[in-house]
C-alpha cells in the first residue's frame, strides 16, 4: 500500500490538496461499506475498517503528508455520512470523532520517535492498548454523544458498540496492514515459495469449507490454520491471511452463507459474533505471529553473535568453555578449543574427566585442584599448562576462569578463557634471547651504538661512549645530537641525512665524517653509519647509528695525502731537473757529435786517428739513445707523452723499421722476413712514431740477441686490433727472466748487460707506450729456443683511397 502513494514532488500546496483528496476517497470509499451493514443495527455499524486502513496509510506516510490524510479523511466521512442521509450537524460529529481518533491513535505511537515494529510483541501491545483502547474509547465518547444530542439514541450503548467496533476495526486492518507492507517481516521469515503456495492452498481451501457452506459452525477451523502460517511462514503471511479471512468472513455475511448465516436473529445478531470471530482472530493470529517473529529476530542475533565471537576466537586463537555443576558436571567448548585440543565438535563430546585427560600427567592434579578451588572460593586465577593434543603434538596453554553464581549466591558455574601460548611464548623467548644479544653487542663492540629522534634527541646510548668520547650515556641521553657535534660540520652533516631520509625506505646507509666533542673538549673525529626506521606509512620515526673513532684512520690520510703532495711536488722538481740535465747534456753531446762525423769526413787522417774518430761517433749515438731513453721513461711517467694517431700505412711500417736495421743484421748474416696477413688494412689510425720505436725495440732487440738463424715480423689484423710478433732464434729466456723483462731499468741478468749492452729502458717504454694506447704486450720465450716479442693495440681501418687521395692531392698542387 505504501508504494501506491507517492506524489511526484510538486509545489506544497499541490501536495496538500493531494493528500486530502486521497484521505477523503479512501476514507469515503471504506465508510460507504461498513455503512451498509449499520441500517438495521441503529447508526453503528459491527466492524469499520475505515478507520484502521487510514491509520495505516497515516503511518506509513512521512510526517508532512498525516495532517492533510487526516483532514482528508474528516472531510470524506461528512460527505459520505451526508450522503447516506444524515443531518450536517450529526454528519460532522461523526466525522470529528473518526478524526479525532486517528489523530490520536497516531499521536500516541509516534510521540517516542521511534521507527513503528509491530513484529515485537512489546510494540504490539503497545498498539493495542493506546491505537486499539484509548483512541477508540475517545472517539466513541464523541460520536455517541453526537447520536445522543441531535438523534435521541442510548448514549451507553452507542459507546460500547462504536468501541467495539472502531477497536476491532483498528485492530483487525492496521497491523496486518502494517506488517503485510514490512520489507523486515517478510525477511524475518525464512519460508520458501513452495510452502507459501502450500499455506495459501490450505488457506483458501479452509475458508472455502467454512463460508460456502450454511450448515455447520465451522468458524474453529480458522485460527489454528492462521496460527499455522505464523509458524511456517512468518509475520507477513500471516498478516495478509488474517486479512483475507476477514474479507472471506464479510464477504459470506453480504452473501447470507457460512456459519454467520446459522445464528437465530437479524444483521444485528450476525454482526455480534461476527465481531467475536474477527477479534477471536486478531488476539490469537497477531500476537503469535509477534512472538514468532521477535523469536526468529532473537535466534538471528544470537546466531549472529555467535558468529562473530567464533571469527574473534578465530582471529585472537582464543577460546572460551563453561563447566555447569548445578546437575552434575557438563563441559562445553567453543570450536576454538576444539581446534586447541586437535578434535572434532562433531565427533568428540568433552566430559569433565576426559577434558582433564588432555593434560600433561604431571599437570593434571594441578587443573583438579584449580578447579576445585574456584568452585570453593569463587577465585580463578590464570593457570598455563602442558596439554597434549591428540595428535601427540604438546602445547602450553593458558586458562582464566570466572564462576556464575545463581540468585541464593550459589555457584553454578565456572566458565572461562582458553588460549594457545605456545607460539606467543617462544616468540617472547626469542625476543628476550635477541635483545639480550643486542644489548651484550652494544655493550662490548667498540662501536658506538646510538638511537635518536628525528630532531636529534638521543634515546639510547650504548656504554662504548665511555671509551670513545668519555662521556657516560646517562649524561647525553635525552640531549641534542648538535650539541657535542664541530659547528663546522653540522650544515655538510645536517645535508647528508636529509638526502639519506628524502631517498626513503632501502636507501644505501652512508658513512658520514665529522669531529665530535669529548668530555675533556677534544675533537675526535668520528665516522657515523646511520639506518633509519621506518613506520607502515613510509615515514621515518627514529634513526639508529653505529659510530666509530676514526681519529687514527684520518691521521693516516692526511699523512698520506702530505705524502702525496710531497712524491709530487718531488716528481715536478725530478722532470724540472731531467728537462735541464737533458739540455745541458744535449748540448755538448751535438757539437761531439757533429765534429766526430766532420773528423769522419776527413781524408786526411790516418787509420789510427780515424779509428778513434770513429769510436768517438759512435759512442756519442750510443750516449744520446741512453739520455733519450731516460727523458722518455720520465715523461712516460709523468704523463707528458700524448699520442698523435693519424692515418698510417701497417705495412709500410713494417718494411721501414725492418731497413733501419737489416745492416745489423747483414752483419751477423741473420736473414729478416717480413709476413703482413691479406686481412691488414691499407691504412689505419695510429700513432706511427711511437709504434715505429716499438716495432724499432723489439727487431733491435732481435738482432742484438741473435747469433745465427733469422727473424721474422708477422703482422695481423682481427676483430678490429692489430697485432705485431717479433720471432727469432736467439739466446731464449726463462720464465723468471720473462716475468721482470718490461721492468724499468731491467734485463735478463747482469751479463745481458756486460756483454750486449743496453740500459734495460726501451722495453719499459715499449710497454708504457702500449699500455697509453689500451694494448698490451708480451714475450713466449725457452732458453736456446728464440723469443716472440708481440703487443696487440684498438684501431680501425682507414679508407683504402685515404693516402691515395693525398698522392693525387700532391700531384695537383701548382709550382
Amino acid at each position: 500500500m505504501s508504494a501506491a502513494f507517492h506524489p511526484a514532488p510538486i509545489g506544497r500546496s499541490a501536495r496538500v490538496v493531494a493528500t486530502l483528496l486521497i484521505g477523503a476517497a479512501l476514507f469515503a470509499s471504506l465508510a460507504f461499506f461498513s455503512l451498509t451493514f449499520a441500517r438495521e443495527a441503529g447508526r453503528v455499524a459491527s466492524i469499520w475498517p475505515a478507520n484502521g486502513a487510514l491509520l495505516a496509510l497515516v503511518l506509513m506516510r512521512p510526517r508532512s503528508d498525516r495532517a492533510g490524510l487526516i483532514c482528508g479523511a474528516v472531510i470524506g466521512g461528512f460527505l459520505i455520512n451526508q450522503v447516506m442521509g444524515d443531518s450536517p450537524a450529526i454528519a460532522a460529529g461523526l466525522a470529528l470523532a473518526n478524526g479525532a481518533e486517528i489523530a490520536l491513535a497516531t499521536l500516541l505511537m509516534t510521540r517516542s520517535g521511534r521507527p513503528i515494529d509491530l513484529g515485537r510483541p512489546k510494540t504490539l501491545f503497545r498498539f493495542g492498548w493506546l491505537a486499539g483502547g484509548v483512541a477508540p474509547l475517545a472517539s466513541s465518547i464523541i460520536a455517541a454523544a453526537t447520536l445522543a444530542i441531535w438523534h435521541a439514541e442510548p448514549l451507553v450503548t452507542n459507546i460500547g458498540r462504536w468501541f467495539v467496533a472502531d477497536a476491532l476495526g483498528i485492530l483487525m486492518i492496521t497491523p496486518p496492514l502494517l506488517l503485510a507492507t514490512s520489507r523486515a517481516s517478510w525477511r524475518e521469515s525464512q519460508a520458501t515459495t513452495g510452502r507459501r503456495a502450500l499455506m495459501a492452498a490450505t488457506l483458501a481451501a479452509t475458508l472455502a469449507v467454512v463460508f460456502l457452506q450454511t450448515r455447520f459452525p465451522l468458524l474453529f477451523l480458522v485460527p489454528p490454520v492462521l496460527i499455522l502460517i505464523a509458524f511456517r511462514c512468518g509475520p507477513g503471511s500471516a498478516s495478509v491471511a488474517l486479512l483475507v479471512s476477514a474479507a472471506a468472513s464479510l464477504a459470506a455475511v453480504v452473501a447470507g452463507t457460512g456459519p454467520l448465516a446459522l445464528v437465530d436473529g437479524g444483521l444485528d445478531q450476525r454482526a455480534m459474533v461476527q465481531q467475536l470471530f474477527l477479534a477471536v482472530l486478531v488476539f490469537t493470529t497477531l500476537p503469535v505471529a509477534s512472538v514468532l517473529a521477535e523469536r526468529a529476530r532473537e535466534r538471528r542475533e544470537d546466531e549472529a553473535r555467535i558468529a562473530v565471537l567464533s571469527l574473534a576466537e578465530s582471529v585472537a586463537e582464543l577460546g572460551s568453555w563453561r563447566l555447569d555443576v548445578a546437575d552434575g558436571p557438563r563441559v562445553t567448548w567453543s570450536e576454538q578449543v576444539y581446534r586447541i585440543h586437535g578434535v572434532e565438535p562433531g565427533s568428540f563430546d568433552p566430559a569433565y574427566a576426559d577434558a582433564v585427560d588432555f593434560y600433561h600427567p604431571d599437570d593434571r592434579s594441578l587443573i583438579r585442584d584449580w578447579v576445585a578451588r574456584a568452585l570453593e572460593s569463587g577465585e580463578a586465577k590464570p593457570l598455563t599448562l602442558r596439554l597434549i593434543r591428540s595428535d601427540g603434538d604438546e602445547r602450553r596453554v593458558r586458562t582464566q576462569g570466572q564462576v556464575q553464581r545463581n540468585e541464593a549466591g550459589q555457584i553454578t558455574a565456572l566458565f572461562g578463557i582458553f588460549q594457545d601460548v605456545t607460539d606467543s611464548e617462544r616468540r617472547h623467548l626469542e625476543v628476550a634471547a635477541s635483545e639480550q644479544r643486542f644489548r651484550a653487542l652494544a655493550e662490548h663492540t667498540s662501536d658506538i651504538i646510538a638511537i635518536f629522534e628525528l630532531d636529534g634527541t638521543f634515546t639510547y646510548l650504548s656504554p662504548a661512549l665511555q671509551g670513545v668520547l668519555g662521556w657516560m650515556p646517562q649524561e647525553l641521553v635525552g640531549t641534542k645530537t648538535w650539541d657535542i657535534i664541530h659547528p663546522d660540520d653540522q650544515e655538510a652533516l645536517r645535508l647528508a641525512y636529509r638526502a639519506y631520509l628524502a631517498a626513503g625506505p632501502g636507501a644505501p646507509s652512508p658513512h658520514i665524517r665529522y669531529r665530535g666533542l669529548s668530555k675533556t673538549g677534544d675533537w675526535i673525529w668520528l665516522e657515523a653509519h646511520p639506518t633509519a626506521v621506518w613506520n607502515a606509512q613510509g615515514e621515518p620515526v627514529e634513526i639508529q647509528d653505529t659510530v666509530r673513532d676514526v681519529s687514527a684512520a684520518k691521521a693516516l690520510e692526511d699523512a698520506l695525502t702530505r705524502a702525496k703532495e710531497a712524491a709530487e711536488a718531488a716528481a715536478e722538481a725530478k722532470s724540472e731537473f731531467l728537462a735541464n740535465m737533458s739540455h745541458e747534456l744535449r748540448t755538448p753531446l751535438t757539437s761531439v757529435i757533429g765534429y766526430s762525423g766532420l773528423l769522419q769526413q776527413t781524408e786526411a787522417l790516418g787509420e789510427t786517428e780515424r779509428l778513434f774518430a770513429d769510436r768517438i761517433a759512435m759512442s756519442s749515438q750510443a750516449l744520446l739513445a741512453v739520455i733519450n731513453d731516460i727523458l722518455d721513461y720520465s715523461r712516460l711517467e709523468a704523463g707528458g707523452v700524448v699520442l698523435e694517431p693519424a692515418p698510417m700505412q701497417p705495412r709500410e711500417l713494417a718494411i721501414d723499421a725492418a731497413a733501419i736495421v737489416t745492416p745489423q743484421a747483414d752483419t751477423k748474416g741473420l736473414n729478416i722476413q717480413i709476413c703482413v696477413d691479406d686481412a691488414v688494412p691499407q691504412s689505419v689510425m695510429a700513432d706511427e712514431g711511437r709504434l715505429k720505436r716499438i716495432l724499432l725495440n723489439f727487431l733491435s732487440n732481435a738482432v742484438k740477441f741473435t747469433e745465427a738463424g733469422s727473424i721474422r715480423l708477422d703482422m695481423r689484423f682481427d676483430a678490429g686490433r692489430l697485432r705485431v710478433e717479433v720471432k727469432d732464434t736467439g739466446i731464449g729466456l726463462t720464465s723468471e727472466q720473462s716475468a721482470r723483462l718490461f721492468q724499468r731499468f731491467s734485463q735478463a741478468d747482469t751479463s745481458t748487460t756486460r756483454q750486449y749492452g743496453g740500459t734495460g729502458l726501451g722495453l719499459a717504454i715499449s710497454r708504457r707506450l702500449i699500455e697509453a694506447m689500451d694494448g698490451s704486450v708480451g714475450v713466449q720465450s725457452s732458453p736456446g729456443q728464440g723469443s716472440t716479442f708481440w703487443f696487440e693495440i684498438p684501431t680501425e681501418a682507414c679508407g683504402e683511397d685515404f693516402f691515395a687521395d693525398q698522392d693525387r692531392a700532391l700531384h695537383t698542387v701548382p709550382l
